[in-house]
């Protein structure tokens, strides 16, 4: 109960509010584009794009599941820690949803370029 009431107080700051709701729509997003495009079952899908040498990566269809899933646990685990420090210090508070939102805008880019070229 302690959890929730701490919580609520957390989200009447709002720069906590905007930035969680920005990078809640980046997850959204993200595994929507994800699970919304038909990933071939292929034996060998591109992992890894490189503007310098092109596709530099490639291995099962499995990993591409792997990437979204480490950044929804370190979403999860920044923003556990964001609201346990908010009170004590702000800023680092700040800091660690700044931080989630950069994390889940990049693995949105990141599946949107890798779905794009391994479809």
């Amino acid at each position: 109960m302690r959890f929730l009431v701490r919580i609520k107080l957390f989200f009447k700051d709002k720069l906590v509010l905007a930035l969680s709701i920005f990078s809640l729509g980046f997850i959204l997003a993200t595994w929507v584009q994800f699970l919304g495009n038909k990933v071939e079952h292929s034996p060998i899908t591109v992992l890894h794009y490189n503007i310098y040498s092109g596709f530099d990566m490639v291995g099962e269809w499995r990993w591409l599941y792997l990437i979204p899933l480490i950044v929804l646990v370190a979403s999860l685990i920044n923003f556990l820690l964001a609201s346990w420090l908010w009170q004590r210090q702000p800023i680092w508070s700040y800091l660690l949803l700044t931080d989630n939102l950069l994390i889940n805008f990049a693995s949105f880019i990141y599946i949107l370029n890798i779905l794009n070229y391994s479809l």
